[in-house]
């Protein structure tokens, strides 16, 4: 694994990021890639741990990237009763999609 011990870090220049992650403007891929760190691993196998149980009541939503790969989290999420939310865009909607992305977080505040 590169970026050290139990990381991640994939190898990315512009072409990839836009491949990838749907991020064509040349601008947001410099600001993508001066910020790419290490992603623990643990981070994709160990399951998050909730010891409030009040956080365990409150409502949850998932926000699907058309273009991220996720459809199949998606629909555990919308089976285990979450809202789902739909994005015509890639993985990073906060840099391709940023109005539109908080008019949703928006709308999940209000049901929440």
């Amino acid at each position: 694994m590169r970026g050290g011990k139990g990381s991640w870090r994939p190898r990315l220049r512009p072409r990839r990021v836009e491949r990838r992650w749907g991020i064509a403007d040349p601008g947001d891929q410099a600001w993508v890639l001066a910020r790419v760190a290490p992603q623990p691993v643990a981070a994709f196998a160990q399951p998050l741990k909730v010891g409030n149980l009040q956080a365990k009541s409150l409502p949850r939503s998932f926000i699907l990237s058309s273009e991220s790969g996720f459809e199949a989290v998606a629909e555990q999420a919308r089976e285990a009763g979450w809202g789902l939310y739909l994005m015509d865009t890639g993985h990073d909607p906060m840099i391709t999609q940023p109005q539109e992305l908080v008019q949703i977080l928006l709308d999940i505040a209000e049901k929440g």
